[in-house]
Formats: structure tokens, C-alpha cells, sequence
């Protein structure tokens, strides 16, 4: 069976990157022919190692550059980064003809199911809804954070 993971990065120690890790090195020493894509990966080494039958792919797409900046910057780069994504992943899917690929809940989401190259597609979701909540914003990106939670219930911010 081909299997591609799709992934902002592996270079973090966190829980989500250690799954991966974990799936992708079991599946490939069964037999089993593994990629793992990234957007973000910059060269960076892994947090945990992969083992050398795992396949490593980074797209370049960038999209971590923007973290910190403007809402006004994320509006206008995000477009453009979308679709560079959506292109080069869709390549990558057409020619590796995978059986099944798996998101990682990153920004793939949104269009992955609409690349057509034979696979099924699975979203594995490691971490809560609230979790936009933990960062405390204040402001747009804290009104965001709490629609995107589905947690706002005072939209009156939006009329004013």
C-alpha cells in the first residue's frame, strides 16, 4: 500500500510529530511504501528519527513566515500560498498515486479532498478544537480564534 502523510513540519517535539513518526516507521518496516510531505520543514532536522524507508518531501510553500505578522499580511499572502500548495500537492499526489493520503489537520485541509489522483483521504485530528483558545489573543485574532472555536457567542464586535 502507498501512503502519504501531509504535515506543516516534523522538526517540533510535540505529540502529533511523534504519532506520525511512530505510524509512518511501523507501516514502512511492514512492507508498506510511506511518504511524508511537509510545507514547512526548511531544511530542519526531525524531532524524532524516521526510519530511512520513509520518504521526505518539503513543498517550500512557507506558510510558518507569516506567523507573527499582520491580519492585514495573512489576508493577502495566504491566498497565494493556498494555491502554490494546492498545485504542488496535487502533482505530488498524480505522480506518486497513492492508495490512501492522511492530513494531518494542517492547511491542506481545505482542498485536499478535491485533488482527484485515486486516494482516500483521511483527516487525523491530534488535538482539540479549543485549541486556538490557549493562545489568549486579544482583539481580531481573538474574535477569530473564538468563531473559529465555535465558542463566540457575542457577535456584536462585527456590527459596531
Amino acid at each position: 500500500m502507498i501512503i502519504v502523510y501531509c504535515i506543516a513540519g516534523t522538526y517540533r517535539p510535540a505529540g502529533m510529530e511523534r504519532v506520525l513518526t511512530d505510524k509512518a516507521n511501523w507501516l514502512a518496516g511492514h512492507g508498506h511504501e510511506v511518504t511524508v510531505v511537509t510545507t514547512d520543514q526548511h531544511g530542519r532536522a526531525d524531532a524524532f528519527p524516521f526510519d530511512d524507508q520513509v520518504r521526505r518531501i518539503d513543498l517550500g510553500i512557507h506558510y510558518e513566515e507569516n506567523n507573527g505578522k499582520s491580519l492585514a499580511n495573512k489576508l493577502l499572502k495566504y491566498p497565494g500560498k493556498q494555491l502554490r500548495h494546492r498545485r504542488r500537492l496535487a502533482r505530488l499526489l498524480k505522480t506518486l498515486r497513492p492508495d490512501v493520503t492522511v492530513s494531518m489537520f494542517c492547511n491542506e485541509v481545505g482542498f485536499l479532498p478535491r485533488i482527484h489522483d485515486g486516494s482516500a483521504k483521511v483527516l487525523e485530528v491530534h488535538f482539540s478544537r479549543f485549541k486556538r483558545l490557549q493562545y489568549g489573543r486579544k482583539g481580531l485574532w481573538g474574535l477569530a480564534d473564538r468563531l473559529m472555536s465555535g465558542t463566540c457567542k457575542d457577535t456584536t464586535v462585527l456590527s459596531s
